[in-house]
Protein backbone atom coordinates (compact mmCIF):
# COMPACT_ATOMS: atom_id res chain seq x y z
CA UNK A 1 0.00 0.00 0.00
CA UNK A 2 2.63 2.37 0.54
CA UNK A 3 4.42 1.96 -2.99
CA UNK A 4 0.46 2.84 -4.36
CA UNK A 5 0.81 5.71 -1.91
CA UNK A 6 4.03 6.70 -2.68
CA UNK A 7 3.07 6.45 -7.03
CA UNK A 8 -0.11 7.93 -6.57
CA UNK A 9 1.27 11.37 -5.35
CA UNK A 10 3.87 11.20 -8.20
CA UNK A 11 1.55 10.50 -10.33
CA UNK A 12 -1.00 12.97 -9.47
CA UNK A 13 1.43 15.89 -9.01
CA UNK A 14 2.15 15.09 -13.25
CA UNK A 15 -1.03 15.26 -14.10
CA UNK A 16 -2.19 18.16 -12.09
CA UNK A 17 0.82 20.32 -13.66
CA UNK A 18 -0.81 19.29 -16.97
CA UNK A 19 -4.60 19.43 -16.76
CA UNK A 20 -5.25 21.46 -12.74
CA UNK A 21 -5.57 19.98 -9.68
CA UNK A 22 -9.47 20.31 -9.66
CA UNK A 23 -10.10 18.17 -12.88
CA UNK A 24 -7.61 15.92 -11.55
CA UNK A 25 -9.31 15.57 -8.18
CA UNK A 26 -12.67 14.98 -9.73
CA UNK A 27 -11.19 12.18 -11.68
CA UNK A 28 -9.34 11.03 -8.70
CA UNK A 29 -12.41 11.10 -5.98
CA UNK A 30 -14.50 9.72 -8.56
CA UNK A 31 -12.28 6.34 -9.26
CA UNK A 32 -11.54 6.35 -5.12
CA UNK A 33 -15.43 6.23 -5.08
CA UNK A 34 -16.01 3.33 -7.39
CA UNK A 35 -12.88 1.41 -5.85
CA UNK A 36 -14.88 1.75 -1.98
CA UNK A 37 -17.99 0.84 -3.28
CA UNK A 38 -16.46 -2.44 -4.90
CA UNK A 39 -14.32 -3.58 -2.41
CA UNK A 40 -16.66 -6.02 -0.70
CA UNK A 41 -16.49 -7.57 -3.84
CA UNK A 42 -13.12 -8.40 -3.70
CA UNK A 43 -13.93 -11.30 -1.09
CA UNK A 44 -13.18 -13.80 -3.60
CA UNK A 45 -9.23 -13.58 -2.88
CA UNK A 46 -6.89 -12.14 -0.78
CA UNK A 47 -4.99 -10.58 -3.64
CA UNK A 48 -8.10 -8.82 -5.27
CA UNK A 49 -8.67 -7.10 -1.78
CA UNK A 50 -5.26 -6.17 -1.63
CA UNK A 51 -5.13 -4.93 -5.59
CA UNK A 52 -8.18 -2.96 -4.08
CA UNK A 53 -6.52 -1.31 -0.91
CA UNK A 54 -3.23 -0.18 -3.64
CA UNK A 55 -5.50 1.04 -5.82
CA UNK A 56 -7.64 3.14 -3.07
CA UNK A 57 -3.74 3.78 -1.92
CA UNK A 58 -2.81 5.09 -4.84
CA UNK A 59 -5.77 7.89 -5.05
CA UNK A 60 -5.50 8.39 -1.73
CA UNK A 61 -1.98 9.28 -2.32
CA UNK A 62 -2.42 11.59 -5.02
CA UNK A 63 -4.36 14.18 -2.50
CA UNK A 64 -0.91 14.93 -0.86
CA UNK A 65 0.53 16.14 -3.98
CA UNK A 66 -3.04 17.85 -5.14
CA UNK A 67 -3.80 19.88 -2.37
CA UNK A 68 -0.82 21.99 -1.80
CA UNK A 69 -1.22 23.39 -5.43
CA UNK A 70 -4.74 23.90 -4.75
CA UNK A 71 -4.42 25.79 -2.08
CA UNK A 72 -2.25 28.02 -3.76
CA UNK A 73 -4.69 28.33 -6.31
CA UNK A 74 -7.83 28.88 -4.32
CA UNK A 75 -6.63 31.11 -1.95
CA UNK A 76 -3.17 32.12 -2.91
CA UNK A 77 0.49 32.05 -1.67
CA UNK A 78 0.17 34.96 0.79
CA UNK A 79 -2.33 32.59 2.83
CA UNK A 80 -1.22 28.90 1.81
CA UNK A 81 1.01 28.54 5.23
CA UNK A 82 -2.52 28.69 7.62
CA UNK A 83 -4.64 27.12 4.88
CA UNK A 84 -2.44 24.35 4.32
CA UNK A 85 -2.30 23.76 7.90
CA UNK A 86 -6.09 24.05 8.86
CA UNK A 87 -6.11 21.33 5.75
CA UNK A 88 -3.37 19.02 6.63
CA UNK A 89 -4.91 19.29 10.50
CA UNK A 90 -8.15 18.33 9.14
CA UNK A 91 -6.53 14.98 7.78
CA UNK A 92 -4.86 14.32 11.20
CA UNK A 93 -8.42 15.13 13.08
CA UNK A 94 -10.53 13.21 10.90
CA UNK A 95 -8.56 10.29 11.21
CA UNK A 96 -8.28 10.69 14.83
CA UNK A 97 -12.49 10.75 14.85
CA UNK A 98 -12.92 7.92 12.18
CA UNK A 99 -10.70 5.90 14.36
CA UNK A 100 -13.21 6.50 17.57
CA UNK A 101 -16.28 5.85 14.96
CA UNK A 102 -15.38 2.79 12.70
CA UNK A 103 -15.46 -0.03 15.19
CA UNK A 104 -19.13 1.01 16.49
CA UNK A 105 -20.29 1.94 12.54
CA UNK A 106 -18.89 -1.44 11.19
CA UNK A 107 -20.43 -3.70 14.22
CA UNK A 108 -23.61 -2.26 13.19
CA UNK A 109 -23.82 -1.76 9.72
CA UNK A 110 -21.14 -3.99 8.51
CA UNK A 111 -18.07 -3.79 6.03
CA UNK A 112 -20.60 -3.34 3.31
CA UNK A 113 -22.81 -0.56 4.50
CA UNK A 114 -19.65 1.05 5.48
CA UNK A 115 -18.28 0.89 1.68
CA UNK A 116 -21.79 2.66 0.84
CA UNK A 117 -21.21 5.26 3.58
CA UNK A 118 -17.57 5.99 2.49
CA UNK A 119 -18.62 5.61 -1.18
CA UNK A 120 -20.83 8.24 -1.12
CA UNK A 121 -18.58 10.58 0.97
CA UNK A 122 -16.72 10.14 -1.91
CA UNK A 123 -19.30 11.11 -4.27
CA UNK A 124 -20.14 14.00 -2.04
CA UNK A 125 -16.40 15.22 -2.40
CA UNK A 126 -16.47 14.78 -6.58
CA UNK A 127 -19.19 16.88 -7.07
CA UNK A 128 -18.11 19.57 -4.66
CA UNK A 129 -15.13 19.21 -6.68
CA UNK A 130 -16.86 19.94 -9.81
CA UNK A 131 -19.27 22.40 -8.11
CA UNK A 132 -15.83 24.44 -7.17
CA UNK A 133 -14.66 23.97 -11.05
CA UNK A 134 -18.06 25.45 -12.59
CA UNK A 135 -17.03 28.90 -10.03
CA UNK A 136 -13.89 29.25 -12.06
CA UNK A 137 -14.18 30.68 -15.40
CA UNK A 138 -11.19 28.97 -16.71
CA UNK A 139 -11.24 25.32 -17.26
CA UNK A 140 -9.18 24.82 -14.79
CA UNK A 141 -7.06 27.58 -12.79
CA UNK A 142 -3.58 28.33 -13.61
CA UNK A 143 -0.91 30.64 -11.36
CA UNK A 144 1.65 32.08 -14.10
CA UNK A 145 5.45 31.31 -13.85
CA UNK A 146 7.58 34.43 -12.02
CA UNK A 147 10.66 35.13 -13.39
CA UNK A 148 12.96 35.16 -11.07
CA UNK A 149 16.77 36.83 -10.20
CA UNK A 150 18.54 34.97 -11.82
CA UNK A 151 16.89 35.36 -14.97
CA UNK A 152 15.29 31.61 -15.05
CA UNK A 153 11.32 30.87 -14.55
CA UNK A 154 9.50 29.45 -11.16
CA UNK A 155 6.27 27.36 -11.36
CA UNK A 156 3.67 29.86 -9.80
CA UNK A 157 2.99 26.14 -8.00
Amino acid sequence: MSVGNALGRLFHGTLTDRFGFLTVLAVSSFFCSVFTFTISLTHVSEYWFAAWCCLIAFLYGGNFSLYPSGVVQLWGKKYFPTTYAFLFTGFGTGAIIIGFINKSLTDSIGFAGMTIILGSINILGTLNTLYIRSLTSAPYIRIPAEDTDDGTTQSGY
